[in-house]
């Protein structure tokens, strides 16, 4: 579980009395390793300006390194379905 906790730290201030929390399971499917990577950069945004300023060689092993960790989520059409958790919250 990620950060329960700071969740509630923004929604309390925000006027928020009641919130449930519940972590869901899922996937994320992309359709092949450009669409896997990209995602990863626009879910990771500060991280992804970091590696905008390595030099590419560095950012291209990052980028293979990640793939390799995903290769078991690579499926029989080149596509991948990672498994995933998304907090879901509902505040009154």
């Amino acid at each position: 579980h990620r950060h329960p906790d700071r969740t509630r730290h923004l929604l309390t201030p925000a006027g928020f009395i009641e919130f449930d929390l519940a972590l869901v399971d899922c996937e994320c499917r992309y359709a092949a390793a450009d669409a896997a990577w990209n995602a990863i950069l626009d879910l990771n945004g500060p991280r992804a300006v970091v590696l905008d300023s390595v030099p590419t060689d560095e950012r291209d092993l990052t980028r293979q390194a990640v793939l390799d960790a995903y290769a078991p989520h690579r499926q029989r059409d080149g596509s991948y379905l990672v498994p995933a958790q998304a907090w879901c919250v509902v505040a009154r």
